[in-house]
């Protein structure tokens, strides 16, 4: 469990320097490839950071995944929300960070871990992460819908 948790705070510091890929007023339909590339990995990271710490009920996994999608500041659709004719929903860092309340340690990593201080909830967006499953792969895509 110590080493799961060395893992994840490695990974945030390793990521947050570099994560102001999606600054304040840029416009998310004009990323080149190699940031919308460079963005996915950072999504994915945190997507599984935080399935795995919702799974194990540990609270440094899910506080550091919320972290990197506030450093990110883009709308990112929750995979388990993904059903058949439901709209996906989207994660949510403040929510996720409430959460982790519950779990044990919680309160120690709220007070530890916290959303980028840039972080605004996004409006009405045109472009986000989404989640799809086909029949022969399951994954996230940049959709400008």
């Amino acid at each position: 469990m110590m080493r799961y948790s060395i893992l994840a705070l490695s990974a945030a510091l390793f990521l947050i320097p570099a994560a102001a890929v999606a600054d304040d007023g840029a416009d998310l339909r004009k990323l080149s490839a190699v940031e919308i590339a460079e963005m996915g990995k950072r999504v994915e990271i945190a997507k599984g950071l935080i399935a795995m710490g919702q799974k194990d009920g540990d609270a440094q996994f899910v506080a550091v995944g919320a972290r990197i999608l506030s450093e990110l500041n883009v709308n990112v659709v929750d995979p388990a929300s993904v059903k058949d004719g439901a709209k996906p929903q989207f994660y949510n860092p403040r929510t996720l960070m409430d959460s982790i309340n519950n779990l044990k340690g919680g309160k120690e990593v709220a007070m530890s871990v916290k959303l980028s201080a840039d972080y605004t909830e996004p409006g009405q967006t045109w472009c986000y992460w989404n989640y799809q499953c086909t029949p022969t792969y399951c994954g996230q895509f940049w959709d400008c819908g």
